[in-house]
């Protein structure tokens, strides 16, 4: 019942509320298995199925992600060039494992941040929220403790300009204390 109740919430407001993560768990399972069943048994529609899982006629389209496995398999095949007119031609931004992939993080309060050596950039994924000291533990504890600042450039500036050093001189890489909270695509490079 609780997870149920979980379940409303999420569907409704997108909030999780009193829940915890485990009961989340719960939810998203119960949602998986409710998805098989609609897919090979076909014995509801998807809606009937997430209507009798939260128990409420109010509006659930907002918070429900289609699939289409068949057209899923074609885009992964595809080169990246192509995935991109591909997705284009069908009218869509993104595949539907990106949009799930996205929702996912969404729902668990996720975000990535970035860091950078050289010509390797990495992903770090953290809950949202997190202060720049608590992210930099997240690569190694030693930066934490050490924590000085952090040189903050978001991805989409990255992205315009094509590297880090035209966008210091640009000015768009800012100077950050411990108390920052960090940005869903924000490039770091913590000074410890």
């Amino acid at each position: 019942e609780k997870c149920r109740s979980v379940c409303l919430e999420l569907v409704l407001t997108g909030h999780q509320g009193e829940g915890d993560r485990r009961c989340l768990c719960g939810v998203l399972a119960a949602l998986v298995s409710l998805v098989f069943d609609f897919f090979f048994f076909k014995q509801k529609t998807a809606y009937e199925m997430l209507r009798s899982l939260v128990g409420s006629e109010m509006c659930i389209r907002d918070r429900v992600i289609t699939i289409c496995g068949d057209m899923e398999a074609e885009i992964v095949e595809l080169p990246p060039e192509e995935r991109a007119v591909f997705l284009e031609d069908l009218g869509l931004r993104e595949s539907g494992l990106e949009k799930l992939i996205r929702a996912g993080y969404d729902l668990l309060g996720l975000i990535t941040f970035y860091t950078t050596v050289g010509t390797e950039l990495r992903a770090w994924t953290i809950p949202r929220g997190t202060r720049a000291n608590q992210a930099a533990g997240k690569i190694h504890s030693d930066m934490e403790r050490g924590f000085i600042r952090a040189e903050i450039l978001h991805f989409e500036d990255f992205k315009a300009v094509g590297n880090i050093a035209v966008a210091r001189d640009k000015g768009l890489v800012r100077s950050e204390g411990r108390d920052y909270q960090i940005k869903d695509g924000d490039i770091v490079v913590f000074r410890f």
